[in-house]
């Protein structure tokens, strides 16, 4: 339900435009180089870019991440990354249940999505206390 009206979007794009509602970082920043040899992240829509942890890395809760050209914000810290001239690798803390999530600060949905910030600390209490 938190995502609902986007998804709705999504789906309502998928319908009359083709576009798949998950999609690869080229079909948004084909520009970028990096961005189309990326494998292990995906966006949901053009808004919202997730970087699912594929393997235990019991060393480190560390992983790195690719972020396009654009201003981002880590769902979980609020942490905002401003990349006016470039993508750029960064590295992000991912505990079991907070896997990198980015907000695409004043993307087209921005004011739809930007709730995800203001109740990253009420689940972040929730995954804590489980």
């Amino acid at each position: 339900m938190i995502l609902f009206d986007y998804k709705r979007y999504l789906m309502m794009e998928a319908e009359s435009k083709g576009y798949p509602m998950v999609r690869h970082l080229s079909m948004h920043f084909n520009e970028d180089i990096i961005a189309r040899t990326i494998v292990n992240q995906v966006m949901l829509g053009s808004d919202l870019i997730f970087a699912p942890v594929l393997t235990p890395n019991p060393e480190s809760k560390r992983i790195k991440v690719y972020l396009p050209k654009g201003n981002w914000i880590h769902i979980w810290s609020g942490v905002e990354f401003n990349l006016a001239k470039g993508g750029s690798y960064v590295f992000v803390e991912a505990p079991i249940g907070q896997p990198p999530v980015y907000i695409k600060k004043n993307g087209l949905h921005f004011d739809k999505l930007k709730f995800l910030l203001k109740m990253k600390k009420l689940e972040i209490d929730q995954i804590n206390n489980i």
